[in-house]
């Protein structure tokens, strides 16, 4: 059975990558969640985790690898199912917090009547367009 992945580690995925801006040094399994637009920080637990960094923030500088380059690009395995763009509500979205769709079709912070359909990827007032992942929570 050559196509069974039986190893530790072997990595089978459903998630989607998606590129960020670390503004700090992240290592490859990193738990990240979102902190500013398209940028990511270790998880804290204040807000839900966004996924595991795929690629580090590492460059070679001279003859040392890896060194940590920041704000440095990280590919980051995203829990989720697609992104959309989605334009927001009366009420202010935050970076890297749980969102949904209110009554009106716009978005909103998830909570008080608003069911959680993913995770802002950026921060946006009323009437801003949005990119959300969509079943990231």
């Amino acid at each position: 059975m050559p196509n069974v992945t039986n190893t530790s580690g072997g990595k089978i995925s459903g998630a989607i990558a998606l590129t960020f801006e670390a503004t700090v040094s992240l290592a490859v399994n990193d738990p990240v969640m979102v902190s500013g637009n398209y940028q990511v920080v270790k998880c804290d637990g204040s807000k839900p985790c966004v996924g595991y960094v795929d690629r580090a923030n590492v460059v070679r500088t001279g003859g040392t690898f890896p060194s940590p380059q920041v704000p440095g690009t990280v590919t980051v395995e995203a829990r989720g199912t697609s992104v959309r763009v989605i334009t927001v509500g009366a009420t202010p979205v935050v970076a890297g917090t749980a969102v949904g769709v209110n009554a009106a079709g716009l978005l909103a912070p998830a909570g008080g009547g608003v069911a959680t359909t993913g995770t802002a990827l950026m921060a946006g007032a009323t009437g801003a367009k949005v990119d959300v992942l969509i079943g990231a929570v």
